[in-house]
């Protein structure tokens, strides 16, 4: 069976089920981006390489799909390490399971849902629903995301992007920590010793 075509599918879904979150809260005056607009020179840098990586990373979730014969990057890095259907199949778990868990984090965030680190625009911390067992379902569900499409796709590219967003995911959590603790204080702090930052 070919496989190729789930994590296009699956980001898709991904991107169906936030932007019906983000325009439910919208409809309710609920602004999810970040007021502050301040920019500094790391962001201006770091952005448009952000960007170009991940329209590359969408590229290569679209070429299998479609059988695109030209290639953005050289076959060594693009085409397939191995074809293992075990592992394949692992990766379509993963994948179904990073859906679910992203479902159920966007319905235990409520009206809380934010983007970037603004002070003037915070929502009330989660702490209930799936925010019970894990800190911080939205990067379990994007690290398993990304681990079922390095799996479906297992190319050097993949596994290096995935481990590249699973370091850049894990300090971003590290700096919103500090953030959430600068914010809520003493619930903030209790929270952290009661649920794991993962699972």
């Amino acid at each position: 069976m070919n496989w190729n075509s789930i994590p296009l599918i699956s980001f898709f879904m991904w991107v169906i089920m936030l932007v019906t979150k983000i325009m439910r809260l919208k409809k309710k005056g609920i602004q999810t981006g970040s007021e502050n607009g301040e920019k500094n020179r790391a962001k201006r840098i770091l952005l448009p390489v952000f960007l170009l990586v991940f329209l590359l990373w969408l590229f290569e979730i679209i070429r299998p799909v479609f059988y695109f014969e030209f290639l953005l990057l050289p076959p060594e890095i693009s085409d397939s390490l191995i074809v293992c259907q075990k592992l394949q199949i692992a990766g379509v778990v993963l994948l179904l399971f990073s859906l679910f868990f992203f479902a159920l984090t966007l319905k235990g965030f409520g009206n809380s849902l934010r983007f970037g680190l603004d002070e003037k625009n915070q929502g009330p911390l989660v702490t209930k629903g799936i925010f019970s067992f894990s800190r911080n379902p939205f990067f379990v569900s994007l690290d398993l995301f990304f681990m079922g499409v390095a799996m479906i796709l297992p190319s050097v590219f993949h596994l290096i992007f995935t481990l590249a967003a699973m370091v850049g995911i894990h300090f971003f959590i590290l700096k919103e920590e500090r953030f959430l603790t600068k914010i809520h204080g003493k619930k903030y702090r209790e929270y952290k010793q009661k649920v794991r930052r993962y699972i």
